[in-house]
Order: structure tokens, then sequence, then C-alpha cells
């Protein structure tokens, strides 16, 4: 049996390289989009719970952890705060 020439050596060498070089890169690619996926489903899950939370929270009405404080005036009977709970905003006086 005869031997390869030697070009047909090298050129085997040189593909094989090449197809070990792209082999790599789709399974980064892979892994990333793995990656990508799991990160964006989390990012997804929590969004849509944060706002089942908001939601639940304005069908029971504001509390008063859930309260921010909006501005504070001073008026003749006593300070008058106006403070906001997810889109609501209510006056409050304090003597």
């Amino acid at each position: 049996m005869q031997d390869a020439p030697p070009i047909l050596i090298a050129l085997e060498k040189l593909v094989g390289h090449w197809l070990h070089v792209v082999g790599n890169g789709i399974e980064v690619f892979g892994v990333l989009v793995i990656v990508a996926g799991i990160g964006w489903s989390t990012y997804v899950y929590l969004r849509r719970r944060t706002g089942e939370q908001l939601t639940a929270a304005s069908i029971n009405g504001p509390s008063l952890a859930s309260l921010r404080l909006v501005r504070q005036e001073p008026s003749p009977s006593g300070l008058l705060l106006h403070a906001g709970a997810h889109g609501r905003d209510a006056t409050f006086r304090a003597s």
C-alpha cells in the first residue's frame, strides 16, 4: 500500500484543525444561548411575580408599609402629607 503524499497529510491536518475550531465555536455559542435563555426566563418570572404581588397589594388597598411620601406641605391646620401607593395618591393630615 502506498503512503499518501505529504500535501494531503498537511491538508488533512489543516482541515481537521479548522473543524475543531468551528466545533468549539458552535459549542460555546450553544452554551451562551442556554445561559441567556435561563437568565431571560428568570427575569420574566421574577417580573411577573412582582407584578402579581403589586396587583394583590392594590386589590387589598395600600398598607402603611407600601406608602411612599410624595411631598409635605405646611397648612394652617397642621402638616399635610401627600402619599402615593401603586399609582394612587392619598392625602393625610398630621396634627
